[in-house]
């Protein structure tokens, strides 16, 4: 293989996005990278327009993707739009209090509430709504 065409080849692996990251960049949220997180609490937060409220994704370096999340916040009385995924997500709520609708058949959703430092998972292929029930408080979760 010539220079020229093993440049040209980690040029194109240095420009390669994911399918994910590609995702991150559609959902108009900036990413934090690093090696840690200062304070989960005081993180700038952007609009995000496919779910409601406003969050920002969290990419830790050296897990290979592993521990990968975001900090999603809603405020008084806000609900998500509903959301749907393949994989299992599970969830720490930061702050708040609030519910979750969970259902894979439309005729059986089922809700449960929760609060500050409560923690969850969310079922593969279900779908998902997150509801803040404070009528004066944001509430926020890092899945």
């Amino acid at each position: 293989m010539t220079e020229a065409a093993v440049l040209e080849s980690v040029r194109e692996a240095e420009a390669y996005q994911s399918p994910y990251e590609r995702w991150k960049e559609a959902e108009g949220l900036p990413t934090l990278r690093g090696y840690h997180v200062q304070n989960l609490y005081t993180l700038p937060l952007t609009e995000w327009r496919s779910r409601g409220g406003s969050g920002v994704f969290v990419n830790l370096e050296g897990t290979g993707g592993f521990n990968d999340t975001y900090v999603y916040e809603l405020g008084p009385k806000q609900s998500s739009e509903p959301i749907k995924h393949i994989y299992e997500e599970t969830v720490f709520i930061l702050k708040g209090q609030g519910a979750t609708t969970v259902w894979i058949d439309e005729s059986k959703k089922q809700t449960f509430e929760w609060r500050d430092r409560s923690y969850f998972a969310i079922p593969p292929n279900a779908s998902h709504q997150f509801h803040n029930l404070s009528g004066n408080e944001p509430c926020a979760t890092s899945p």
